[in-house]
């Protein structure tokens, strides 16, 4: 009689906690439904293994991630996505996030930053173009730099794009008319490209009979050519090796 007493107390007890379960889970399936994530990751986070309530954690961490990257908080949804491994395209889903930044950084014109982003990306989407994009606006941001403090709008000018700064000794074409400010900005403006010293040294010997002369590096090419009657004419130019 004791153990028959038991055992219906038993039946009764799971009977019971099976009841809170299911309520509880119904509950925190509504939740989910109506979009309230972190609620519904709660109660399914206290029900352990009852029915799919571990498949539901994750899924509440993924839409909760995802709703962080639709509302542009890229770096806040980067941690959560990595935070669930392999679950469903969270992987791609981080590679998004962090291009994302990367992108943001260049809207921002932080173009160091955003190159540095971009080469960790490898061949995500476009972020090998966006690299060199990232190079090319670095340097015309140089070029306008020292178009601004070392150059006189007399005898130089730059592209409103900085993807250019030419420089004229004559720029009139007075006969014997000669710029030396202009000319001499050329040896600082060389060394601060990344120009041997070789290239000045080329420029002072150049005559009109070379035509027009060219020297590279890896991100800028300079050109130039001389006449008695209309001085040196120098071009610097953006030009990225991939």
């Amino acid at each position: 009689m004791k153990f028959f007493f038991l055992l219906m107390i038993t039946t009764v007890l799971v009977v019971v906690l099976v009841g809170c379960a299911s309520s509880n889970y119904n509950e925190a399936m509504e939740l989910y439904e109506e979009g309230s994530y972190e609620e519904a990751k709660v109660l399914f986070e206290e029900l352990d293994d009852y029915e799919d309530s571990s498949e539901m954690v994750a899924a509440c961490r993924y839409d909760i991630a995802m709703l962080a990257y639709e509302d542009e908080s890229f770096e806040e949804a980067q941690v959560l996505f990595e935070e669930l491994d392999d679950y469903e395209d969270s992987s791609e889903m981080v590679a998004a996030c962090r291009y994302d930044i990367a992108m943001l950084a260049y809207e921002d014109e932080s173009f160091e930053e955003a190159q540095v982003l971009f080469e960790e990306l490898d061949d995500y989407e476009d972020s090998s173009e966006m690299v060199i994009v990232c190079k090319e606006r670095i340097a015309s941001d140089v070029l306008i730099e020292i178009y601004e403090k070392k150059c006189d709008s007399k005898w130089a000018e730059i592209a409103d794009d900085g993807s250019y700064l030419s420089i004229d000794s004559n720029p009139h074409d007075i006969d014997d008319a000669w710029e030396s400010d202009a000319y001499y900005a050329l040896e600082r403006i060389n060394e601060e490209l990344g120009f041997p010293a070789s290239v000045f040294r080329k420029m002072g010997e150049t005559t009109s009979l070379d035509g027009r002369l060219t020297e590279k590096t890896d991100t800028y090419i300079v050109s130039w050519k001389y006449h008695p009657d209309k001085g040196a004419e120098v071009l610097y130019e953006v030009s990225i090796e991939e």
